[in-house]
């Protein structure tokens, strides 16, 4: 019997191993009561790849969480190539250790490839999956840091903060600004679409250095560039007052989904006139 048990033992560590990627639940990615997630911002550079991570848990990450890393050519591939220690940089750790964050290096070999987290929880003996794919067409080749170095994850920033501009193979970046604003989608009592222009005309352009500090002080859509005519670059929307709404006149887009289109237009008439703004809501609400 203890030979058989331990057979079991071995397959079911094998199988633990082999797991194929399609064939995951991944309902823990949607379920806000999980105990961690991870997140990723995949940089493409000449050599290779810099992928920077984050994993954030509800207690310390360390020592009840082991990360390691693994390279798969399909979401389909039962066979997995383990990556290098030396491959994986950890940059920071919270104080409390609820927070880790670093980055992956890995060479132009890695290009369609599928990297891969595995997060296991030591003591529960439970591990969760997360996961990134590194086409070789992928067209992001510049990242920012906060004042604090810290990499931002983000498609959008805050209005006024300041970030150094990083790639690792220019000197020189090209930041073109956008005035155009993204209002809300359509909503179920539209009868029909508002036109909408084919093109997004550029507002002005400015030349920054290479780590250097940048300051986006107006909102609307940035693209930063080593050349305008490669379409290769990073962008980003610069907002003042999102994704937590602190302004009375932003909050109509929003309920515009809940609405009907008279009270959305009585929303949208009150501007930031709050008692109006609240008499309005209360009269919707009963």
């Amino acid at each position: 019997m203890k030979p058989f048990t331990i057979l079991l033992l071995i397959l079911a560590a094998h199988m633990a191993q082999s797991q194929v990627l399609q064939d995951i639940n991944y309902q823990y990615l949607y379920d806000p009561n999980q105990p961690l997630s991870v997140e990723f911002n995949r940089v493409k550079t000449t050599t290779g790849w810099n992928v920077f991570f984050k994993v954030s848990a509800k207690e310390a990450v360390q020592p009840k969480f082991h990360v390691s890393w693994e390279l798969r050519k399909s979401s389909s591939d039962k066979e997995a190539s383990p990556v290098s220690d030396s491959l994986v940089h950890f940059t920071a750790q919270s104080d409390e250790g609820m927070q880790i964050t670093g980055n992956v290096t890995l060479d132009v070999t890695a290009d369609n490839s599928i990297l891969v987290a595995k997060v296991t929880d030591i003591q529960e003996k439970r591990a969760w999956y997360y996961f990134t794919d590194l086409r070789a067409d992928y067209p992001v080749n510049v990242y920012l840091q906060n004042e604090s170095g810290e990499v931002n994850f983000k498609s959008y920033l805050k209005e006024g903060n300041r970030y150094s501009i990083k790639n690792k193979d220019a000197q020189e970046l090209i930041v073109s600004y956008y005035t155009v604003s993204f209002p809300a989608g359509a909503p179920t009592f539209s009868e029909g679409m508002a036109p909408v222009a084919s093109t997004i005309q550029m507002d002005s352009t400015l030349r920054v250095n290479t780590d250097s500090t940048f300051a986006f002080t107006n909102s609307g859509m940035y693209l930063i560039q080593k050349d305008t005519n490669d379409a290769k670059g990073v962008s980003f929307s610069v907002y003042n007052d999102y994704p937590k709404y602190t302004r009375i006149e932003n909050l109509a887009d929003p309920l515009v989904y809940v609405c009907t289109k008279n009270e959305s237009d009585k929303l949208r008439e009150a501007g930031s006139e709050k008692k109006v703004f609240d008499r309005i809501i209360l009269s919707i609400t009963g």
